[in-house]
């Protein structure tokens, strides 16, 4: 390895022998080969400090990330805040607003009241997943979809739910799925009403 094999890798291999030995063996090497592991001393130098330059370099990154995720989240929570407070200052229901974002009880309240933190709360252990207000409103999975989308009846929450594969899932508030229950025969009708003028436009092409 000395006399043929790459400078350095020869001396990692001399330097895992005990020091006891080593100067046995440096009475057999030549001044080629003690130079041989001169220079290969000096390049596994520069291999641990490329190394060392490396890891600072990939710490830094994952400082620099996680400072900046941190900063991501913090701008998050303060326009959350401020919605909340814009949605009061304009006489809309703040906890509503509060319920639908990701945040803890805990973590909302600078933006909340003691009523208003009671109401995110049976908001969300009440909400219902698209599946039951299905059930409850005897509508298609096609129908909730548009009326999600149009506004008619919007998701309040959006969860991951983990599945054979991770997806967004929704839920809806229950108090807003109760006011639907009403209006769903005539969103039906507005939806036919829709489609009839959108065959008469097509066949007027």
């Amino acid at each position: 390895m000395i006399r043929k094999g790459n400078a350095a890798e020869a001396y990692l291999r001399y330097e895992q022998i005990p020091s006891r030995k080593r100067s046995a063996i440096d009475g057999l090497l030549s001044s080629l080969e003690h130079e041989r592991l001169r220079q290969g001393a000096r390049e596994a130098e520069r291999r641990r400090a490329a190394k060392r330059r490396r890891e600072e370099e990939r710490r830094a990154r994952s400082r620099a990330e996680a400072e900046s995720e941190r900063e991501r989240v913090r701008r998050a929570y303060e326009d959350d805040l401020e919605r909340i407070a814009r949605v009061r200052s304009e006489d809309g229901d703040a906890a509503k607003e509060a319920a639908r974002t990701d945040w803890r009880v805990e973590q909302l309240d600078p933006a909340l009241d003691s009523g208003e933190r009671e109401r995110v709360r049976e908001l969300r252990k009440t909400a219902m997943w698209g599946a039951a207000v299905r059930k409850r409103l005897g509508c298609t999975r096609t129908e909730l979809d548009r009326w999600d989308a149009d506004g008619r009846l919007p998701h309040g929450i959006k969860r991951t739910v983990p599945a054979p594969k991770t997806t967004p899932g929704r839920k809806w508030f229950a108090e807003d799925v109760e006011a639907a229950a009403e209006r769903v025969e005539r969103w039906r009708q507005i939806d036919r009403e829709r489609k009839r003028a959108r065959r008469t436009r097509l066949r007027a092409v």
